[in-house]
């Protein structure tokens, strides 16, 4: 995919369902009206992989902070523990953008900005829920330094995506009978 076509795929990107609260994180849905194979080859092979089932983008509401990938959540297939999931890494300048779109769809959605029902959905253990002036005030202030991806709680996240990936990919190149043999060797 050029640069040209990524802008534009993300630009294009839009919500749907409900923004979930998952203790501290929305989780916002991607709708899946483009061409997925073409977005995300490399990634997704639509004759090898289960279909896409949801495409997921965490916001971290202590921070308001869009996390640096797209999470592709695969349909279970028999034999699988788990759903399968792979990630489509962002760029600063297109979580930004999608910052924007997540804002959009939550004063359509919820009648409120991002940072309002940010507040409405604070959790305690970020510490005392903050007044939207001063969570304003806060974006409005110089960028805060970046801060390096393992200062985040959210690396366990990354490392489980990885093993499931590679189980996933285990899994597809072995007979079922070899699979439950691994399996039990590895319990």
């Amino acid at each position: 995919m050029t640069d040209q076509e990524r802008q534009a795929l993300i630009s294009s990107l839009s919500f749907e369902g409900e923004i979930d609260d998952c203790e501290g994180v929305f989780m916002f849905t991607v709708k899946k009206d483009f061409d997925l194979a073409a977005a995300f080859e490399g990634i997704y092979d639509p004759e090898q992989d289960p279909p896409i089932q949801r495409i997921e983008l965490p916001y971290r509401i202590c921070d308001q902070l869009v996390w640096y990938t797209l999470t592709l959540v695969f349909d279970r297939q028999d034999g699988m523990w788990d759903n399968m999931r792979r990630v489509f890494p962002l760029s600063d300048r297109e979580r930004d953008i999608l910052k924007d779109k997540m804002d959009d769809y939550c004063l359509q959605e919820k009648g409120m900005s991002l940072l309002e029902y940010g507040i409405l959905h604070w959790d305690e253990t970020d510490g005392p829920k903050p007044s939207l002036p001063e969570l304003t005030a806060r974006t409005r202030s110089k960028q805060p330094i970046p801060q390096p991806i393992s200062s985040f709680d959210l690396m366990e996240m990354f490392a489980t995506q990885v093993v499931e990936q590679m189980v996933q990919d285990i899994q597809s190149k072995v007979p079922p009978e070899k699979w439950r043999k691994i399996a039990a060797e590895v319990r």
